[in-house]
């Protein structure tokens, strides 16, 4: 197996908007392994390019999609500094492949965590949270992949957009009560001022967004150590269904039950695409 020559063409579906062929029909035995092997070629030929890693995405940690899309495990992939916008800047959907929008939650770790820590535990390890829409695309035509094919596929990564980072300095004295709302709250997304859908916290590998957290780092712990950064977004998958997209409409959230001044009655958005 040719890890780069696989990893080149990739990037070039990727960068010119062309579906590749199923690894796992063109590789006789192809293994999650290898595909993170791709997945970090494909890094050091971007990174060669001037892009900057700047975090992580946990993808198909939504149970309730693991049937449609053919997976039974969740995902990871790296985000750059050109994937990553800040302050609500119009997202490029016209760039990627049958692309879709996912409302996800994101941490920030200032210490280095464990993952046989406890939910508290893990949020205390964290300098902030946030709200972020991430734009999820495919170079696989109709989103027909194996769970390899995926993680080597940029782990279906288009682009995040940072819709609110709260600080948890304000709410140290508060972080126990924080860690269980993030079990329990629920999001709705609006498309064009109409309800979408209406997410569970729950939906997230039955637990919400610190349960992903802690596959995360369990993850690197045993497999990518090199992937366990600090100061950076960790995405932890979205909190419904992932929807299609057309350029032109205007997404907003609202979140019930995380009790965040900074959430209350309010809602996030227009996200314009």
């Amino acid at each position: 197996m040719n890890i780069k020559q696989i990893s080149y063409d990739l990037l070039n579906c990727l960068e010119n908007k062309k579906y590749s062929e199923l690894l796992s029909k063109t590789i006789t035995d192809v293994t999650i392994e290898n595909a993170y092997e791709i997945s970090s070629m494909i890094n050091s030929l971007r990174t060669a390019k001037g892009e900057i890693l700047s975090g992580i995405k946990i993808g198909f940690t939504n149970k309730s999609l693991w049937e449609q899309y053919n997976v039974d495990t969740p995902i990871f992939g790296i985000m750059y500094d050109t994937t990553i916008k800040m302050n609500n800047a119009k997202l490029n959907i016209n760039k990627y492949l049958e692309p879709k929008i996912e409302p996800e939650i994101y941490f920030k770790f200032s210490k280095t965590p464990s993952s046989k820590m406890s939910d508290y535990e893990l949020l205390a390890c964290c300098s902030s949270f946030g709200i972020g829409i991430e734009i999820v695309n495919s170079i696989y035509k109709d989103w027909k992949f194996s769970v390899s094919d995926a993680i080597a596929g940029f782990g279906l990564h288009a682009e995040y957009s940072c819709l609110m980072e709260i600080s948890l300095a304000k709410y140290k004295d508060k972080v126990k009560d924080l860690s269980e709302n993030l079990s329990k709250f629920s999001v709705s997304l609006m498309r064009d001022g109409l309800l979408l859908e209406k997410g569970h916290s729950s939906n997230i590998l039955a637990k919400g967004p610190i349960e992903a957290l802690r596959r995360y780092v369990s993850f690197c712990e045993q497999f990518m150590p090199d992937w366990l950064l600090l100061n950076k977004p960790i995405t932890t998958g979205t909190i419904t269904n992932a929807h299609d997209i057309c350029e032109g409409e205007r997404y907003t959230l609202k979140f019930e039950g995380l009790y965040i001044q900074e959430l209350e009655e309010k809602t996030l958005g227009p996200i314009v695409v």
